[in-house]
């Protein structure tokens, strides 16, 4: 009695000039062959010999269930692999969003702070430069009372992308809370600091929020401490934020009409 024999599998070039095997025309006729998968191309593109040559398997151990076998793992892989791509893109969406502030888009607090802790570490290792300043938004109150919250979230909003617009390369802009918002400048001495912390301020000034028609200035005052080595985020804070109420405290004394100079 005459048995069947498997056809034999004829092999081909592959794309790399490696021996393959070409899929057969029923497999290539079978249905969900041919969806693309991972980077546009399809699963059959990647010939399943040469993956099974790579583990040291012969072209006599391919047989057709097995070819399906190998087909079907690199479309289940192909799969994974986007699947794997939309979700790490999904993560990283997240996180941007879980460090930003919602009305002044720079940075939260909790994201600053951060940043700031870093500074201060590369500060102790390079024993580089770096100061930090708050900057604080003093007529909110009175905006507030007079206009209302649509207009105090504007300026906030406004304040936001003037310090992100003027930002230099290397430094860090966030919104502490509130109307504070916090600057970290990096590879500086405290002087040339000081003259971008007074010049963010002046532009601040000078570019009122313009609100139905109508200019809103803007008040703002600051303060700016040398960081150090060894400190940790929360003293730089607290220190700077005493220079910020030192400097409002010297501005209201001297606006005394009873101050002389």
């Amino acid at each position: 009695m005459k048995v069947d024999e498997t056809p034999p599998v004829v092999p081909i070039g592959s794309r790399s000039g490696a021996r393959g095997v070409a899929p057969s025309n029923s497999m290539d006729d079978s249905p969900g062959r041919g969806q693309e998968g991972y980077g546009g191309a399809t699963a059959e593109d990647e010939d399943p010999q040469d993956v099974a040559a790579l583990h040291g398997v012969d072209d006599v151990d391919i047989t057709p269930g097995l070819r399906r076998a190998f087909v079907d793992l690199l479309e289940e892989v192909a799969h994974l692999r986007e699947a794997l791509q939309r979700s790490e893109k999904r993560v990283e969406f997240l996180t941007e969003m879980a460090d930003r502030d919602s009305v002044s888009t720079l940075l939260n607090r909790r994201a600053f702070v951060r940043e700031l802790t870093h500074a201060l570490t590369m500060l102790t290792q390079d024993h580089s430069y770096g100061s930090l300043a708050i900057l604080h938004v003093e007529n909110m109150e009175s905006i507030h009372k007079a206009r209302g919250l649509p207009v105090g979230d504007a300026i906030i909003e406004h304040v936001g992308a003037v310090l992100e617009g003027h930002l230099a390369s290397g430094d860090v802009a966030g919104r502490i809370e509130g109307a504070t918002f916090g600057l970290i400048l990096i590879g500086r001495t405290f002087e040339a600091a000081r003259e971008e912390t007074l010049g963010m301020v002046n532009v601040l000034q000078a570019h009122p929020l313009v609100w139905r028609s109508v200019e809103i200035p803007i008040s703002v005052g600051w303060g700016l401490h040398a960081m150090l080595s060894g400190e940790d985020a929360g003293e730089a804070l607290a220190a700077t934020d005493r220079e910020l109420r030192n400097a409002e405290r010297v501005r209201e004394i001297e606006a005394d009409p009873s101050f002389k100079r």
